[in-house]
Formats: C-alpha cells, sequence, structure tokens
C-alpha cells in the first residue's frame, strides 16, 4: 500500500534512519525530496497518517507490513539462543539475562528464539535491556539468509576465527547448552543446514559460549588466546565444594565469570545436587 501526501510534524517521533527488529512490527519506508530513509515503529496504525522527521517534507510512505514473517535482519552482529525447551528454569534465566546484559553492552543484539507462547518470562529476564523475544524459531526468521547464520556446533570441522565476523551477521547457539553429560542439543539445528565452528571440545555453559564467541568475532581474539579456568570449584561452605564440570572465562583476578546470581544458586541447590540442577 502506497500513500502520497504532504506530512506534518506529530507526536510520533520516529528519527530518520532508524532500524530495528522487534517483534511484530510495521516498517515504513519515506522518501524524502533528497533522500530516503527507513524506519520502525511499534504498534503503528494504518489511521496515522503524520511522523516528525529531522528536515525535509516526505512525498511518499510505503508501508511493508512484517507481521507473522519475523524480524528484518540486523546489520549489526546478532546472538540468537534457540530455546529447546518447554520450560526455563532459573539457572538458564540468569544465563540468559547476562547475555542480554553483555551483548547490550557491546552494541549487539541478543535474540531468544522459539520461546512458546505459553512460557511466562520471569520479571528480572523480561525486563533487561537487549533482550528481544521471538515466538518464531530461528529457520523461519533466518529462511532468506542462511548464509549469514553461523551454528556454534562441538561437532563441527572448523573452528571460529576472528574472520568469521566478516563472513557470518548472526551467531546461533542451541539451548540448553550447558548440560553434564553433553546432550547434543545442537544436532536439532545442525540437521537444519547452518554452517558450523567450533568453539573447542571442553563444553561450555550457554553464556561462556556467546561470551566467548562475542570476543572472537567482535573484539577479534583468537580462541587459543582468551584466557579460561576448566572445571572450577566453588565453595559452598567450610567443609564443601563443588566442581563445575564446563570451561569458563577468567575475569581479570583469575575467577570464572558467571551470571549474577549463578554462585548463590549453585550454593543453595548443593544439597539436591548439582546433577539433579542440571537434569530439570
Amino acid at each position: 500500500m502506497i500513500d502520497t501526501f504532504s506530512a506534518t510534524p506529530s507526536s510520533l517521533n520516529l528519527p530518520q534512519g532508524r532500524v530495528g527488529p522487534i517483534g511484530d512490527v510495521t516498517w515504513l519506508k519515506w522518501t524524502f525530496c533528497r533522500s530516503e530513509h527507513t524506519a520502525m515503529q511499534m504498534s503503528l496504525s494504518r489511521v496515522q497518517r503524520n511522523v516528525t522527521v529531522c528536515s525535509g517534507s516526505i512525498k511518499k510512505l510505503e508501508w511493508i507490513d512484517s507481521y507473522n514473517k519475523g524480524p528484518i535482519m540486523p546489520k549489526r552482529k546478532a546472538y540468537i539462543v534457540e530455546h529447546l525447551d518447554e520450560e526455563l528454569e532459573e539457572w538458564s534465566s540468569l544465563e540468559y539475562k547476562a547475555i542480554a546484559e553483555e551483548s547490550h553492552a557491546s552494541g549487539s543484539d541478543f535474540w531468544l528464539t522459539s520461546v512458546p507462547q505459553t512460557l511466562k518470562l520471569p520479571e528480572p529476564l523480561a525486563s533487561t535491556k537487549g533482550l528481544q523475544v521471538h515466538h518464531q524459531s530461528v529457520e523461519e526468521i533466518c529462511s532468506d539468509r542462511k548464509d549469514k547464520v553461523c551454528l556454534l556446533d562441538p561437532s563441527a570441522s572448523e573452528d571460529l576465527t576472528p574472520e568469521d565476523g566478516d563472513r557470518f551477521e548472526v551467531f546461533l547457539f542451541g539451548g540448553i547448552l550447558g548440560a553434564d553429560p553433553p546432550l547434543d542439543r545442537t544436532a536439532i539445528l545442525r540437521n537444519k543446514g547452518f554452517e558450523g565452528r567450533r568453539l573447542g571440545k571442553p563444553q561450555m555453559t550457554t553464556d561462556t559460549a556467546v561470551r566467548v564467541t562475542r570476543t572472537v568475532v567482535q573484539d577479534r581474539v583468537p580462541l587459543q588466546e582468551i584466557p579460561y579456568v576448566d572445571w572450577p570449584e566453588i565453595k559452598i561452605n567450610k567443609h564443601e565444594s563443588t566442581e563445575m564440570p564446563f570451561r569458563y572465562v577468567k575475569d581479570s583476578g583469575g575467577q570464572p565469570i558467571m551470571p549474577k546470581g549463578m554462585v548463590d544458586l549453585i550454593k543453595n541447590d548443593a544439597e539436591r545436587g548439582f546433577g539433579d540442577v542440571l537434569a530439570e
């Protein structure tokens, strides 16, 4: 649908040149006398005909409906976790929150896909900056650009390199990754034909896998130069400790980087046994 009209300022306040994929939206493409810009506005009604622009007058407005077609892929890096579970355990929620916060801080996107319509995210996660939740699968969202998607796959034949940051725009992870022993849930995505890269042999938690990938493709640090700690020991109390069966990235103090609240969660669940927590 194309409408031709003279625009006047209004409260919609759409900035020039903004592109952003967030759920089911209506995309606008407006043509200025001097240049073209694309923008997005959530829940924009077809009845509304006025937009605020920085300069120039609009001579043509083209509506592009993306409802049920999924978000338009971003130009900046996106990290996608395909949620492969009907539920969301607390430890997984903490990991997703950490991924969203770190992605937002690094200027990249974090998408949680295949989230069941019936799954209500806990408020601390749902309100996290940088989190984008989609009920569609990554296969639906990325159907027109599979060649730009890199699946982080322990069974891949090649390691991830900084150069992969130039080749791929989206980095895909199968959740739940952090299980011991590994459940190979990534096989579900592998069978869909995405090109794979590996992060090494040791099993990583989901947030660690995203953290390592971002360090390689955005910070251009080779895998082998990232400081790791394997199977760190977490003190429960004076007499007890538990060993985490995963590889983590070290912080500046030599400690494993974990999501906020994870150590407390581990301690609280120590009586039940860590293996039982991961098996849920």
